[in-house]
């Protein structure tokens, strides 16, 4: 699983997966999808870990983009990058994301 780098709680910042290795030969993504669930191991827990989404993920070339924001200090959580092909067939990579104090 990939980690992403630590952020502040008060950060909005978009979150990047290329899924460039993923790809099969003569597909392109045509869609995606990013869910996200409280890591297992986090130091802190999250009832409403969704609320750090914001706005729908978008597509470019082989990556796909998500806003995120908020959280809570010292929780990970566990993003799933799903990418969509012209045959319906898809793939998922995850990554973890550990939020650091707040920054206004």
């Amino acid at each position: 699983m990939q980690k992403f780098a630590n952020r502040a709680q008060g950060a909005k910042i978009t979150l990047s997966m290329d899924m460039v290795n993923l790809v099969p030969a003569g597909q392109v993504i045509i869609g995606g999808e990013v869910t996200i669930a409280l890591y297992e191991g986090s130091e802190a827990s999250d009832p409403n870990p969704a609320a750090v989404l914001i706005n729908d993920p978008q597509v470019e070339g082989t990556k796909i983009l998500q806003m995120v924001g908020g959280g809570v200090v010292k929780a990970t959580y566990v993003l799933s990058f799903k990418a969509t092909y012209q045959d319906e067939t898809y793939d998922i990579e995850q990554a973890t994301q550990t939020i650091g104090k707040y920054v206004p």
